[in-house]
């Protein structure tokens, strides 16, 4: 019998972990949890006859993940330093690989005992890591048996002629077939192929040809779940070649990512691509669909990402990585989000709904200088940042004081309910010495064990945070720390990225033009929240609510005429008699531009206008570049809440 021994002195404090791989049909069950848990009650009955209290989690997901919730729940829980003993059925069901070892010596940090049941692991003997280290390797190794027995099996599967489970559009598959003889193919996606190769050989794109199958109704594949062809679908079907009449086995491969345990799909090496013959099963000549599938290769090098050394410089890297503010704007017209277009070396934004025909607002943005126009903005709201003032300041008190009060407060609150936990938990242990063991007296007993822990756990929290009074730097201190953040700091860096986003929440763009022009612009409408950068300020409302206001910058440079618009209309009527070439050579500017400007003034003055820029609220009609509303495939369709009311200069 193992001895335990409570660090309270008589309640026994116990964590179980438990977990399956993979519930589902044919896999583990889920409800091997609940059986787990019952072989580790058994377990602690046989070997304590005390008062216990038992957490249990439970989870599912590969031993392998490392970034599962139960395993990060389950670690937080150990560094409670609150339980006496943690079980499970073997290590494996805690973690795999070292992982598992380093979850034991965590436990031992925090003078938990640890004790896999069948795995003949226990912290509280001497030779516990030998026997750790010799659990881990022995599930590794059976992992991978298990992995190579299932490859074989599948490659002997394959040759025979099984693995056709996925099916794309034209193929039917008779019922409780698990080979190619029971596949055949649809008649009527004879015809349908034909001309997709077709079109694609004369020069048509992958888009082009969705467009054609959507407008024939030609549904998608049995298990696609989109309704919809689009290019991305038509480039995978098209370089399949089950077309042909050639079945492919692992052009693909899985490879773990030992640092979270997770798994990815890579190219697998070419010596592991296996092939058989399926002839009843091609639509398209083996000829033919090489020939199109060579010409598509060579009309798409020019989009692909140049290789140096044989090595792809994007290789390793997350395509989702942006620079800000990609993805960070909003179009005003219809919500979505600007991503970037083109190629590296001239970025561009634009809305995502436009690039898919949702929206109207298809005018671009160059990326580079988008953010340095943003980050000029904040830089000169800093400059004409208000100074504090002694009603800030002494709301900013009133409030550090407020949260301090509510902070004692709570904790004299819960002082109070521990007392009241310790007093009945006082009773229920007498009580149950003299019962002899009560389930419903030790049951209370637990559960009132358990609310004194989680209150003596938020008083230990309490008591962690820092004082709620906040220093306010100068003013100037904080324009020149900003400041320096700015222009120190790259454009591409996560760090300028997370401060602009601090700094500005919230962007949305509007489309705009010149009253005597046709050419579209962007205006971006800007939460500011300058409070950002003063240090520890968070929590405040009366930072937030006094450095914080909305601005409307333009993400264009002004044209001469709007540039020097107020400079020319004042010298034109300063009674110097001055003569629209005289205006011209005195600014360094055309005698055009100065006639241009003054019809623009005298315009504005007649409509009562501030603004010589006009919002446009329409897609327009007469403009050459902004067509993507002409097109077939547009539909305007903008997220709940849009669009926004075009902001006021």
């Amino acid at each position: 019998m193992v001895t335990l021994s409570p660090k309270n002195g008589y309640s026994l404090r116990v964590l179980m972990i438990c977990r399956v791989s993979s519930p589902g049909e044919g896999k583990q069950r889920e409800e091997s949890n609940d059986d787990q848990e019952v072989r580790l009650r058994d377990y602690l009955e046989q070997q304590w006859d005390g008062p216990t209290m038992i957490e249990v989690i439970a989870g599912v997901g590969s031993g392998e993940d490392v970034q599962r919730e139960e395993l990060y729940k389950a670690e937080l829980a150990v560094e409670t330093g609150e339980y006496d003993l943690i079980l499970c059925e073997d290590l494996s069901r805690i973690s795999r690989r070292y992982h598992a070892q380093r979850f034991c010596e965590l436990a031992e940090d925090f003078d938990t005992r640890l004790i896999a049941v069948n795995g003949d692991v226990d912290t509280g003997q001497p030779n516990w890591r030998m026997l750790a280290g010799f659990s881990a390797i022995r599930h590794e190794m059976y992992n991978a048996d298990s992995s190579q027995r299932i490859q074989r099996s599948q490659q002997n599967i394959f040759d025979n002629g099984g693995m056709c489970q996925h099916l794309i559009y034209g193929y039917i598959k008779e019922p409780g077939s698990k080979t190619d003889d029971g596949v055949r193919k649809d008649p009527a996606a004879e015809p349908i192929y034909r001309e997709w190769f077709r079109m694609l050989q004369q020069g048509a794109s992958f888009a082009e040809v969705a467009d054609w199958l959507n407008e024939m109704g030609v549904p998608t594949g049995p298990l696609c779940r989109n309704k919809k062809w689009d290019g991305a679908m038509v480039a995978r079907i098209t370089r399949n070649p089950i077309l042909k009449g050639v079945r492919e086995r692992n052009r693909k491969m899985s490879k773990r990512i030992n640092k979270t345990g997770k798994y990815r799909s890579v190219n697998a090496p070419a010596e592991m691509l296996r092939t058989r013959e399926c002839p009843h099963l091609a639509f398209v000549d083996a000829e033919l669909f090489d020939e199109v599938n060579a010409l598509l290769n060579e009309r798409t090098a020019i989009y692909s990402t140049a290789k140096k050394n044989s090595i792809a410089p994007r290789k390793g890297i997350p395509k989702k990585r942006t620079v800000w503010p990609a993805q960070h704007i909003r179009c005003g017209v219809c919500g979505r989000t600007m991503i970037c277009q083109g190629n590296s070396e001239k970025r561009s934004i634009m809305c995502s709904g436009a690039a898919n025909y949702l929206c109207w607002n298809s005018v671009t943005l160059n990326l580079e200088k988008t953010g340095r126009k943003l980050a000029e903005a904040v830089c000169e709201e800093l400059v004409r940042m208000p100074d504090y003032d002694s009603t800030l300041e002494a709301m900013v008190a009133e409030e550090a004081d407020h949260v301090l009060s509510g902070r004692n407060q709570r904790q004299q609150e819960i002082k109070v309910e521990i007392g009241t936990i310790d007093r009945k938990l006082e009773n229920l242990s007498e009580a149950v010495a003299q019962s002899g063991g009560s389930a419903t007296l030790l049951q209370n007993l637990r559960q009132h064990e358990v609310q004194k822990a989680a209150l003596e756990r938020e008083l230990k929290q309490l008591r962690k945070l820092p004082e709620p009074k906040l220093v306010l730097p100068s003013i100037a201190e904080l324009r020149e720390r900003a400041t320096t953040a700015l222009n120190d700091l790259r454009a591409e860096s996560p760090e300028f990225a997370r401060l602009m986003t601090q700094l500005l929440p919230s962007i949305a763009v509007f489309p705009y033009s010149l009253l005597d022009s046709n050419k579209i612009v962007l205006r971006a409408s800007v939460s500011l929240d300058l409070g950002a950068v003063v240090p520890g300020a968070e929590d405040y409302q009366s930072i937030k609510h006094r450095y914080s206001k909305q601005l409307l910058v333009d993400l264009f440079p002004l044209p001469q005429p709007e540039r020097y618009r107020q400079e020319i209309w004042e010298l034109s009527n300063c009674g110097l008699g001055l003569t629209e070439r005289e205006i011209a050579g005195r600014l360094g500017i055309t005698q055009p531009v100065v006639q241009r400007a003054k019809r623009l003034q005298r315009r504005m003055m007649a409509e009562d206008l501030a603004d010589a820029y006009y919002p446009v609220l329409e897609p327009p009609m007469a403009r050459n570049k902004l067509r993507r509303h002409h097109h077939k495939r547009y539909h305007f369709e903008p997220l709940p809440g849009f669009p926004l009311d075009w902001p006021s200069s």
